[in-house]
């Protein structure tokens, strides 16, 4: 217990007071800014991106160590319920200004800063409780309720519309749109040549696929698919995660795509030892 709580640094009470203050962050705004000038909204939401930016290890740290355990008692899952409280209201903040319905893995993406294993850690600790049943959901914000420092999440409602826009970016996450940073434009891109091309995507899977085993995403991920295709019978959330995993197995990827030398080599490599 000792050893899991010192892989945050911060203590149980620093980090629901950080949880805290994301969720009054986020529950401080409404659906594409409210008020607050659009411009304005996504001034704040950047800002705020590069401040949670200096926990990312942390929080990475902590629920890496902490899901490894099972346990019942304090202060291990206060700990663990904080952390994953902070990832969730950091996306609902993002949800909240941009819009649930513009939540895409483009979006995830850039505003953790183009790193695959900030935007694995960050939708991992969300989908874990956004993964349980609504009852189990339920129970848990009772207990939570109890807790002076934590402020309570959502409605159920809301939490279903985030659960949904966030599995549908984390499917999106391989394609080539993510792949490739914003700011590109189209005469670059056609510049870089499909060699070149077949490179970068291989490489930008490869990095997400060793960040999906380092945080050990596949176990969430399939709980919170689970939930949602018992909520949406077209099974369109499977489907997606389905053609995810697919991705990132560059299954059909060859020497012929990616052209001779050593570049080559290491990325066929790469690929295939994740």
């Amino acid at each position: 217990g000792k050893d899991a709580v010192s892989s945050w640094a911060y203590g149980v009470a620093v980090a629901e007071t950080a949880a805290a203050g994301v969720a009054c962050f986020s529950l401080g705004l409404q659906e594409n800014g409210g008020d607050v000038e659009e411009s304005e909204a996504l001034e704040l939401l950047e800002q705020f991106s590069f401040d949670l930016d200096y926990l990312a290890a942390d929080i990475f740290g902590g629920l890496s160590r902490l899901e490894q355990l099972s346990f019942q008692l304090q202060p291990e899952a206060k700990l663990l319920q904080a952390l994953q409280r902070m990832c969730t209201f950091a996306l609902i903040a993002v949800c909240r200004t941009v819009g649930y319905h513009q939540l895409s893995a483009k979006v995830v993406f850039e505003w953790t800063s183009r790193d695959a294993r900030w935007s694995v850690v960050l939708t991992k600790g969300a989908l874990a409780m956004l993964g349980p049943t609504d009852e189990a959901r339920r129970a848990a914000a009772v207990a939570a309720a109890k807790q002076p420092t934590v402020v309570a999440l959502p409605k159920d409602a809301e939490l279903v519309q985030l659960r949904s826009a966030l599995l549908s970016a984390v499917a999106a996450l391989p394609s080539p749109d993510v792949a490739f940073p914003a700011g590109l434009d189209a005469e670059a891109e056609d510049d870089l040549g499909i060699t070149a091309r077949n490179l970068a995507m291989s490489r930008h899977r490869t990095e997400l696929a060793e960040a999906v085993a380092t945080c050990e995403l596949t176990g969430t991920l399939l709980a919170a698919t689970g939930a949602a295709c018992g909520a949406d019978t077209s099974g369109m959330a499977g489907q997606a995660v389905a053609g995810f995993f697919a991705a990132l197995l560059q299954s059909t990827l060859t020497v012929n795509d990616l052209g001779s030398g050593e570049e080559t080599s290491q990325a066929l490599a790469a690929a295939r030892s994740s």
